[in-house]
């Protein structure tokens, strides 16, 4: 049987039923502190597999119950979706807790704001150090949304252990951002900003203390905030296990570009930090994929090659064609356009790593594509192909009887009173006939025009 730690609940805390499946198509939908207990207590109930939560409105729980927080603890490997979805999420306490999430072993816990807005928040009155997260064994992705650890020493992470990996987000505490013990850590992207600092006198924007090295930094921006004192520090690694490894070049990509207080920064081979109130690290890698194929022709056969302009992606597989119906072609297939209305072609791609391909254009023959994440590291892209012509129409007639008359103009009269809709996007395009996207007066005043011949619609 599973070890949850969420199983019993504090004396005096009501446990919630949940609805919806917890699924990514039907994820659960909490509206309360205890509704969010009990979704991620069923992710951890049964063997490994995934579960999908999205907060249905602001949850906030002011309390002095201990053994309280998020603690993910599981026998199988679990994967479990949060969704701040534009919301806040605030535990104020006085209590034992020292983390509001404490991730362990087989527990990836992926954090996203699908809405934006959305914010985290942790505040623990009671003893000496309180985390919005503390990673053990787990892995925590964290890909937007806003994570707030206010008070002195309130850090936002507290990393001993597992990997977690920041693609996105804004991060506040007073002071020391991320503590990184142990395990792995990756910033992709990310805002921190240190607002106060420990008792009001030294501030340091993004902090790493790292007992192994196994760190790595793309892109951020650190800020620091307090006016009160000139005693800061924007950006510094320290406390690792050997002196090559305390130097940030060793963390960065090679070539990035570092701007303090808006002046480019030139960074020493053994420069441990970069001092400055307002920090920017660019990671210069070209995010541009240029995948190119022969294209389809009716009696030809289907083509599996492919270039790839990027080496720092992979187009896992090869090609792989489909016939509408869904038939997948071989070597030895040959288009038949005839047969079947159109022919896709996918691909998968993989990175280094998700933020590279959250930040790519990928283009097939010149067309930009988007794709469907697979994995943390892999996307699917796939285009059609057809060679059916798009419907030809005459701008301005709007019933399509090949004229253009006062019943036309009367029709883009009603489109822009609102007294009706076109049908579907083709009429649509036929009443639009100044081309801006609006079906309004403008457009009704030309064929007002047009219909008594006063003008021609070209």
């Amino acid at each position: 049987m599973a070890a949850m730690l969420l199983t019993l609940l504090p004396a005096g805390i009501r446990a919630s039923a949940l609805s919806d499946s917890g699924t990514k198509t039907s994820p659960y939908v909490v509206t309360t502190y205890d509704e969010l207990r009990a979704a991620l207590d069923k992710s951890g109930a049964e063997e490994a597999g995934e579960t999908y939560i999205k907060l249905g409105n602001d949850i906030s729980s002011e309390d002095t119950a201990n053994n309280y927080n998020f603690n993910l603890s599981s026998e199988y490997e679990q994967y479990v979706s949060l969704d701040l979805a534009g919301h806040t999420l605030a535990r104020t306490t006085q209590s034992i807790d020292e983390t509001l999430f404490d991730i362990n072993s087989n527990y990836t816990l992926d954090i996203d704001d699908s809405v934006g807005g959305g914010e985290m928040t942790y505040y623990n009155s009671h003893g000496t150090y309180a985390y919005l997260f503390w990673n053990h064994k787990g892995t925590l992705n964290i890909h937007n949304g806003t994570f707030i650890s206010p008070g002195t020493n309130r850090q936002c992470m507290e990393l001993w252990g597992g990997t977690t990996n920041i693609y996105g987000g804004k991060f506040y505490s007073d002071n020391i951002i991320i503590d990184h013990g142990a395990g792995y850590l990756y910033i992709y992207d990310g805002d921190f900003t240190a607002t106060k600092g420990t008792n009001g006198n030294y501030v340091t924007g993004l902090y790493l203390s790292s007992n192994n090295g196994n760190f790595y930094i793309y892109n951020c921006n650190v800020y620091c905030t307090n006016t009160v004192t000139d005693n800061f520090t924007g950006l510094i690694v320290a406390g690792m296990g050997n002196a090559s490894s305390n130097a940030l070049k060793d963390h960065i990509p090679s070539g990035t570009a570092i701007t303090a207080d808006g002046k480019a920064v030139a960074l020493a081979d053994k420069a441990s930090g970069v001092q400055g109130r307002n920090i920017n690290l660019h990671d210069p890698t070209d995010y541009n994929v240029k995948i190119n194929i022969t294209e389809p022709a009716n009696g030809n056969k289907v083509p599996f090659t492919y270039t790839n302009s990027n080496p720092n992606v992979e187009l896992m597989f090869g090609l792989s064609w489909f016939t509408g119906d869904g038939y997948m072609c071989d070597e030895n297939s040959v288009f038949d356009f005839d047969s079947n209305d159109y022919y896709r072609v996918t691909f998968r791609l993989r990175a280094n790593s998700l933020y590279f391909l959250n930040n790519a254009k990928v283009t097939l023959n010149g067309r930009e594509i988007k794709g469907e994440r697979q994995t943390m590291d892999e996307y699917t892209y796939y285009y059609d192909f057809s060679l059916a012509k798009e419907p030809e129409y005459k701008l301005g007639d709007i019933n399509a009887d090949s004229s253009i008359d006062s019943k036309d103009a009367m029709l883009s009269i009603k489109y822009a009173k609102k007294g009706a809709a076109p049908k579907d996007e083709e009429q649509f395009k036929r009443a639009d006939v100044n081309k801006d996207g609006v079906l309004d007066t403008k457009d009704s005043m030309i064929l007002i025009k047009a219909a008594k011949k006063l003008i021609t619609i070209e």
